[in-house]
């Protein structure tokens, strides 16, 4: 089965990149556009046990790639190149707003 093709486009604000999926319909910005397109191809119905890859304009290869629910559950912490699980960082800042 064929990986799911992300196209990254342009640099829409700093550090924020405009995403499209074609053959889905999808699109959005994001710092982290194959992670946030892992979680909207989640969302919809059909087999999420397939893979998503991340092209960048004119190249032939894919940039990274990774399975989609896998994509789903993590996004870059901003303090420094690790993955951590996508609500870790939420329940931390709801923890510090609430002392």
């Amino acid at each position: 089965m064929e990986d799911i093709r992300v196209e990254r486009g342009a640099e829409v604000r700093p550090g924020v990149f405009a995403w499209h999926i074609p053959s889905l319909g999808l699109s959005g910005e994001s710092r982290e556009p194959l992670l946030d397109a892992c979680k909207q191809i989640q969302s919809l119905p059909g087999n999420t046990r397939r893979y998503a890859a991340l092209f960048r304009p004119g190249r032939p290869k894919w940039d990274i790639r990774c399975s989609i629910e896998w994509g789903s559950k993590f996004h870059v912490r901003a303090d420094g190149p690790r993955f951590v699980r996508a609500d870790t960082e939420r329940f931390a800042a709801l923890r510090e707003a609430a002392q």
